[in-house]
Order: structure tokens, then sequence, then C-alpha cells
């Protein structure tokens, strides 16, 4: 995929709605603005059932990727039939964008702020595909970040409650900032050599909270920001993306294929 552009990320699975075309299983002509604002409407509401004309992407991977496990672990999908889709669209300066922003839809709304909307599909010769079945072999999993229950057997938290362990890496003492940066390069790699691997990495960095609350021993709360140097960090990331490739055969074939 290009180096550059904008990066989104898509899961479905056999119990979506859509894979990378809409709800309503059709293509039609572009939206007007009116038809646009009726079709978000319907969209953004949780209570709706009418498919509508709209596929919705995020640009973070964590959240496809946490969607993706929570399927696999909390709903017992068959991990071959769940997929993360990375999409690249070039940049462009000029011309109407193939996608709209969520946020500028809803007023601004910031809940929304990482969510885009293709009308209609997502163009297949933007798209990287990879099953967590696939992920799963390559030994990405997020089996450190589960919840064990038992009475409910073990269940991935929140995206939030990942997102906080995934950061506490910048904070833990066992753990450099090299080292920290040399695991966000290992999950981004199990995504193939087709992916933006360095993309996804950076994407994962800049999706772990800055801050991290601390409960005192009179039950006071106080924030702590984590301390680990983010240049030792962006190391660890390119270095270890370059040493893992070089070592992998998959991948040195992968890359030649392509």
């Amino acid at each position: 995929m290009s180096s550059s552009g904008q990066y989104f990320y898509r899961c479905f699975s056999e119990t979506s709605a859509g894979d990378l075309i809409c709800g309503q299983g059709r293509v039609g002509p572009r939206l007007s603005k009116s038809d646009l604002f009726r079709q978000f409407e319907l969209h953004n509401d949780l209570q709706n059932r009418i498919p509508t004309a709209l596929v919705s992407v995020s640009d973070r991977p964590i959240e496809a990727l946490h969607r993706a496990f929570d399927k696999y672990y909390n709903w017992g999908e068959d991990p071959s039939t769940i997929w993360i889709a990375v999409i690249s669209v070039a940049v462009t300066h000029c011309g109407e964008k193939p996608y709209h922003h969520a946020q500028e839809l809803a007023d601004g709304d910031d809940r929304l702020k990482h969510e885009y909307l293709f009308e209609w599909k997502i163009p297949k010769q933007s798209v990287k595909h990879t099953a967590v079945e696939t992920l799963l072999s390559r030994g990405l999993d997020l089996e450190m970040y589960l919840d064990h229950d038992h009475n409910n057997g073990d269940r991935l938290p929140s995206l939030q409650t990942v997102r906080s362990i995934m950061a506490e890496g910048t904070s833990d003492a066992s753990i450099d900032g090299y080292g920290f940066g040399r695991y966000l390069a290992n999950i981004a790699r199990c995504f193939g050599a087709r992916a933006p691997t360095q993309e996804i990495a950076l994407r994962l960095l800049e999706d772990c909270p800055r801050y991290f609350r601390v409960i005192r021993e009179d039950q006071s709360v106080k924030w702590q920001s984590y301390t680990k140097d983010f240049s030792w960090i962006l190391d660890g990331i390119e270095e270890g993306l370059i040493d893992f490739w070089l070592a992998d055969s998959t991948f040195v074939h992968e890359f030649l294929a392509f």
C-alpha cells in the first residue's frame, strides 16, 4: 500500500451489516447533501434497524483491532470470518473527498472525531484485508488484556481499558521505551507486508493515553504522566519493523511478489 495518504480501518464479519458495501447491499449515485444528512441520522441512531447507504470506518487501528477481538473473545465468532480492512486513500488537494467526517455531520460532536463514512461502498482497490485467524497465526492476540472472571469466563474489556493497559507499557519499570516501541512494531508487522506497518505502530502509540490515574493511600486521586522517552519508543518502532522484516522469510517473499 502507498506510504502516503489517509488510512482508515474497518472490522467486519459474517454478523456485520455489511463488509465493504453499505447495509443496503447496493451501489447508487453520490448522495445529495440532504440525503447524506438523512442517511447519517439513521446511521447515528443506535435504535435504528433500517440499512443505510453509509459504510463506517475509523482512523484508529486500535478500534478495529478491539472490535475484531471482541467478536472473537466475547461473542465466540470464528476467527477465519472476522476481518480487519486497512483502507488507503490518496491525499488530494482538489475535488471532493470520497469520505465524510462523522464529527462534521454531527455538528462537531467530539465522540465521533475518529469516525469517517463512505457512501455506498469502499473501493476494493484501496483495501488490504487481514483475518483475525491470520493475526493469531502470526502471534498477535489480546490475551494479556483479558479480564479473568470465574463466572463469565475470560472477557475482553472496553476499548478505553485496553488503551490504558497498553499505555502502561510507557510507565512500566520492567520495560524501557525502546522495548515498548518494539512491542508496538510487533503488533503492526502482524498485519503483513502490504500493510502500512509504520503508520499502524505510530497510531497505536498516539492512542496511548498520556496520563494515567493513581490512587493514593488516602484514596485521593492524582494524574501522573508517562515518563518514557518517546524518542526511544520511535527508535524501537523503526528498528523493530526493520529487524522483523529482514528476519521473516514470509515477509521477504511477499515483498518481492508485491
